[in-house]
């Protein structure tokens, strides 16, 4: 990380980061939005603090918007950037950052999904693109994006969500295809 020199006391979410018009075909979907690099920014370099209600993965919520992560002893958390009503004019820049996963160009098979969810394969993502973020939690709780590598100016910034995240979207998916749910295989 930076040394604690290099730290401004602006609001570092927006030094160095600006949202506009993601890179990925997103057909169908409300978030056509993504994150850019404002200028180059080295590997490890914080690049903003996903900021919200931190909520323990055990305790029952339900929203179709959280962040999924682990806190620093290892146990899932979920953070909600507005928990009672989501404002897209006041979300943290953090929240618009893409998973450049092809899950919309992609035909996923019912064994693709079943391999996905038990973690022996991983999801695809688009031609041309790579994560270059990875998420920093702190033992008081709050969560980061961290650069995983150098990032060149104009470059979209790009997180995994996980597969949590996608297995119910790709489950739907075939559901509407098949009309047969998807069920997991003994032993899987």
């Amino acid at each position: 990380f930076s040394s604690a020199a290099n730290i401004e006391a602006l609001d570092s979410d927006f030094v160095f980061l600006e949202i506009r018009p993601t890179s990925l075909p997103l057909p169908g979907t409300s978030s056509k939005l993504g994150v850019f690099a404002k200028m180059d920014i080295p590997a490890n370099e914080l690049v903003c603090e996903y900021r919200g209600a931190v909520i323990p993965f055990t305790v029952p919520y339900e929203s179709d918007y959280h962040f999924s992560t682990h806190d620093s002893q290892g146990n899932r958390i979920k953070i909600v950037p507005q928990p009672t009503e989501l404002n897209s004019n006041n979300l943290p820049i953090c929240s618009y950052v893409n998973d450049c996963v092809n899950i919309y160009g992609q035909e996923y098979s019912v064994e693709d999904v079943l391999a996905i969810e038990a973690q022996k394969k991983a999801l695809y993502t688009y031609p041309g693109t790579d994560y270059n973020l990875r998420s920093l939690t702190t033992k008081m709780g709050k969560v980061f994006l961290v650069a995983s590598k150098f990032i060149p100016k104009d470059s979209e910034l790009f997180f995994p969500y996980g597969g949590d995240y996608w297995i119910h979207r790709l489950k739907l998916s075939l559901l509407e295809k098949t009309e047969q749910p998807v069920q997991p295989v003994d032993g899987a």
